[in-house]
């Protein structure tokens, strides 16, 4: 019995002294840690959970009330815009004021109507989150326009990471308790560890995962987006209330879009997604936006920012753009509140 608990002992001592050596030489020989391929699966009371929280970031304040949404402006209001999404929506890299919804609750009261903005963006969701988000929201306030923001880079995934929905014979089903992929639960646990600060570490996570915690471009993941926005459409219009979709190409997308080729698998994937969703949103007959039509130069506008989300000028012309097709559907017949409410 001692000799084998030595044996152990001398096992496990050899890995971790193999580990550390493996450590060293990735660390000498790499330029930077490797990232690490995480899946969130970020729940979608996140929004509940932040309020109240506060923080002064280097690009400007960063502020959420009470029920968890992103500041406003505090003005009168006779109609409510909610806006749902991820951290383009959420407004990563954006002070509270520069926000693409806050720009479209300006841009709207400018021109006479006085609106104001509920923003439930939060980073990581997918329209999973986005789904659920709604139903408590649709229950809580009157709520007068929705403004969907669709991210088709990574949506998909989210959606399974979320792990609240499938589909089962082409129907959409909720899970009464979310089942998430033990791979996404795996990646995101060491993320939010100190095990992510070793190089050794994200690279086997990566290699187990496949750089790919969850598929991304199987036909379930793409089979449950489509299952998810037929579903968030359906309970907007249900109400009888207008809804925008706002869609967010990547960086190559437009550089594909300007007449250059995909030069792996990987970026023909990528290209693959955003015209997957942006014909479902065609097919679903909504109102969208294109942000890629708004910024013609995302990577440009990003580099401004945060580099990765839209900056300051970049929100500001999305918010133009959302407000410009808002005021048509809130001054259809039927579209414009009547109660004013502090």
């Amino acid at each position: 019995m001692k000799l084998r608990l030595q044996l152990v002992l001398l096992s496990c001592t050899g890995m971790l002294g193999a580990a550390l050596l493996v450590e060293i030489i990735l660390r000498l020989s790499l330029p930077s840690a490797p990232p690490l391929a995480v899946q969130w699966g970020m729940p979608d009371d996140a929004v509940e959970a932040r309020a109240n929280e506060a923080s002064q970031e280097s690009y400007g304040s960063l502020t959420f009330d009470a029920n968890g949404f992103r500041i406003g402006s505090g003005l009168p209001y006779d109609r409510t815009v909610l806006f749902i999404g991820d951290s383009f929506t959420e407004g990563h890299g954006a002070s509270d004021d520069e926000t693409f919804a806050r720009a479209t609750e300006r841009a709207l009261r400018r021109d006479g109507l006085m609106v104001r903005s509920l923003n439930a963006g939060h980073r990581g969701f997918g329209a999973a989150q986005e789904l659920k988000v709604l139903r408590r929201m649709l229950a809580r306030f009157p709520i007068e326009a929705v403004v969907v923001q669709s991210f088709p880079m990574n949506d998909l995934s989210d959606n399974l990471a979320h792990g609240g929905f499938g589909v089962e014979n082409g129907r959409l089903i909720e899970y009464e308790t979310p089942q998430p992929p033990l791979r996404a639960r795996v990646t995101a646990a060491i993320a939010g560890s100190w095990l992510q600060k070793l190089y050794v570490v994200r690279l086997v996570a990566n290699a187990v995962s496949g750089n790919q915690p969850v598929p991304y471009d199987s036909p379930i993941s793409f089979d449950l987006e489509r299952a998810l926005l037929d579903e968030i459409v359906s309970t907007v219009r249900g109400r009888g209330i207008p809804i925008l979709v706002l869609v967010i190409p990547t960086k190559l997308v437009q550089w594909v879009a300007a007449g250059h080729r995909p030069r792996t698998s990987m970026e023909l994937g990528e290209i693959q997604r955003f015209e997957r969703v942006r014909d479902l949103i065609t097919t679903l007959g909504v109102p969208s936006i294109d942000a890629g039509e708004v910024i013609t130069d995302l990577k440009a506008d990003a580099a401004s920012g945060d580099g990765a989300h839209f900056s300051r000028d970049g929100n500001a012309r999305i918010g133009e753009a959302i407000a410009g097709r808002l005021e048509l559907l809130l001054r259809a017949p039927g579209g414009v509140g009547a109660t004013a409410r502090e």
